[in-house]
């Protein structure tokens, strides 16, 4: 009983600091997500206490946060996808296209969005041959996304 408690508590705590960060264009900084990042973290240790097992399970209830989070990260410092070859693929799984158009429009409000990296995010989430995971309007907000809020930052 104590596990489903402290997973309900962190899906809607993950949820809640997403809302948060789609809302507010003020918290999607680098700095920012290094914190959240850290809060997260330090959170999901406390509550496994340190049972990497029960940590894994956690971290899938704090999905959306986290993904939102690393988002921020790889648009402050792009070199972090290549850390990560998945990222990308397993970001639109997690969070939708509109999600991830905010979340890149606020980043781009307080920073400067790298051209590769929405390159990267197009590519990524253009439909595959044989892998339907993606879809035609993802990789419409992908080239949305490279258009409109890469665009009129240079």
């Amino acid at each position: 009983m104590r596990y489903q408690i402290v997973e309900c508590c962190l899906v809607y705590l993950s949820r809640k600091l997403l809302n948060l960060l789609l809302g507010s264009a003020g918290f999607c900084t680098a700095e920012n997500a290094v914190a959240m990042k850290y809060s997260i973290v330090q959170l999901l240790r406390w509550a496994s206490d340190d049972d990497m097992d029960q940590y894994e399970v956690y971290e899938q209830c704090c999905d959306s946060a986290l993904f939102g989070v690393n988002l921020m990260l790889c648009i402050a410092n792009p070199a972090t996808l290549k850390t990560n070859k998945t990222f990308l693929r397993d970001l639109f799984q997690v969070l939708n296209a509109a999600e991830v158009i905010q979340l890149t429009k606020n980043m781009a409000e307080n920073f400067k969005v790298d051209e590769t990296l929405m390159s990267q995010i197009t590519k990524t989430s253009a439909p595959r041959a044989g892998n339907a995971i993606r879809t035609p309007s993802i990789a419409a907000a992908a080239l949305l996304i490279s258009e409109e809020y890469l665009c009129h930052k240079q």
